[in-house]
């Protein structure tokens, strides 16, 4: 047994990494390929893309999760009706949207190039989702990384032959292309189940209605992860976005992989959890108190290895001032403490409808940012705006949740506030040092403040750790 979950593990991790690694090797290909230009319009292709798979996302999938394990098949057919009708609209918005998109990031006379989203959106709307239920649910990972690391593969490759030989965007349209048509096929190949599509389901009709409120929630996650790009490419140009593509690539991107762990591991062990036995509030604690110390672990590793790592991997020009570095690292620090363990609560709870609110909450940022565009067209400013929308998104997901939270309010508001000064001093240190400190420098300061994050842990998690997992592990030994 503990061979399997060593096993589970494993394989969840090498999923993660995917995650990090594929966007990372797809920017290293097409930024040492392109001139800053094209570059940035394929940049713009990626945010236009994102934009609208996320503004349009519907949780189809962790609707057939969330539904008993009696009515499966029903409700996967249904949600597979569902996930096609969404396709097709989508489409539609892409076309319709198109040639204004292009005009925002002042390339009119391109807009075809974005129309070639639409092909996209279709092709990914008939993958099969047994392979993602059960991930979520049966922690069953190897079908999903299967379909994940052979799709992205034959897709990287692709991008890479088309943009050595026409050296412009097209590659990256190619990449979607490939990647989704690959990602799709292989999803039925790998699932157990026929595929089977449902129209006159009523979980279709739940599946909507399951939904529809985090479209407003997709709203927010778009204008959170993908809004400040709008900005850059509309108000500091296509070469500038190409910039600002790899600064957040390297804060980013590895943080997508990190919650893509730490998101099944929270739902998992809050599903299986026993109520009664108070199992369930004893774990809600432990990853209330221990999610901010893995965001502290994670800004202070960004604080720290930046300036070094990704000058070396993408070269000289996206080397950027310490103030911005230090400000980006308390994003994905804020970013990390916003999301779990609210947003599996919520989600487990099925309250996608205050999911949906609480994602309005980065038009603060927005509209900083673009004010601060306007008046300050700085690196330093715009990270500044992105700052205020999740520090905004954060207050409202914590006020939404706090019931559901319960005694764990308590837990998580401490963790965050020791979490978060300790981050806050350490950029304090860091921008204090003179201009001419070298890098063995830097990484004796980090490791200096992560001791106080170390010690945090070592007093404030074993013990509820134990009390969450060890009581479970001895009964399992005892029944074998």
């Amino acid at each position: 047994m503990k061979l399997a979950i060593q096993l589970r593990g494993l394989l969840l991790f090498l999923t993660s990494f995917l995650e990090i690694a594929v966007p990372f090797v797809r920017t290293l290909i097409i930024s040492h390929l392109l001139v800053p230009y094209e570059f940035g319009f394929a940049s713009a292709l990626a945010v236009t893309s994102a934009t609208f798979s996320q503004i349009t996302d519907i949780a189809i999938s962790s609707f057939v999760v969330s539904s008993p394990r009696s009515v499966y098949s029903e409700a996967l057919a249904g949600a597979h009706a569902l996930a096609i009708v969404r396709g097709f609209l989508v489409c539609g918005l892409v076309l319709l949207a198109c040639k204004p998109v292009a005009c925002s990031f002042g390339v009119c006379s391109a807009w075809s190039s974005f129309a070639w989203l639409a092909p996209v959106m279709i092709i990914s709307s008939f993958e099969h989702f047994e392979i993602r239920v059960a991930a979520s649910r049966d922690y069953h990972y190897w079908p999903a990384l299967v379909a994940t690391a052979l799709s992205n593969g034959v897709g990287l490759a692709a991008l890479f032959l088309i943009t050595y030989k026409f050296e412009n965007h097209s590659g990256f349209i190619v990449y979607l292309l490939v990647q989704s048509s690959i990602y799709v096929l292989a999803s039925h190949l790998l699932a157990s189940s026929l595929y089977r599509a449902d129209y006159r389901s009523q979980f279709l009709r739940e599946a909507f209605w399951f939904g529809l409120p985090l479209i407003l929630n997709g709203i927010g996650l778009a204008i959170m992860s993908q809004g400040d790009r709008w900005i850059v490419g509309g108000f500091l140009g296509l070469p500038f976005l190409g910039l600002y593509a790899v600064v957040t690539l390297a804060g980013y991107v590895p943080l997508i992989g990190l919650l893509r762990i730490i998101g099944p591991i929270v739902f998992g062990g809050l599903h299986h959890a026993n109520v009664e036995s108070g199992e369930f509030d004893t774990r809600l604690k432990l990853y209330s108190r221990a999610v901010p110390v893995i965001a502290a672990v994670y800004a202070l590793g960004l604080m720290a290895l930046y300036d070094f790592v990704v000058p070396a991997v993408f070269g000289p020009r996206y080397v950027i001032s310490e103030a911005a570095v230090v400000i980006l690292a308390t994003i994905t620090f804020v970013r990390i403490v916003r999301n779990d363990p609210q947003t599996c609560l919520l989600f487990h709870a099925q309250k996608t409808h205050q999911l949906a609110v609480v994602g309005q909450a980065p038009f603060v940022g927005l509209l900083v940012t673009t004010g601060l565009a306007i008046v300050h067209p700085t690196l330093e400013f715009v990270l500044i705006g992105t700052l205020v929308g999740e520090i905004a998104g954060l207050c409202s997901i914590s006020y939404v949740s706090r019931r559901l939270l319960n005694s764990a309010i308590y837990d998580h508001a401490i963790s965050v506030l020791a979490m978060g000064s300790i981050v806050v001093a350490a950029g304090v240190l860091l921008l204090s040092m003179p201009d001419n400190e070298g890098f063995a420098t830097r990484i004796a300061v980090v490791v200096g403040v992560l001791t106080l994050v170390v010690a945090f842990a070592g007093v404030s998690l074993p013990g509820l750790y134990w009390k969450a997992y060890g009581a479970r592990g001895e009964q399992v030994r005892a029944a074998t």
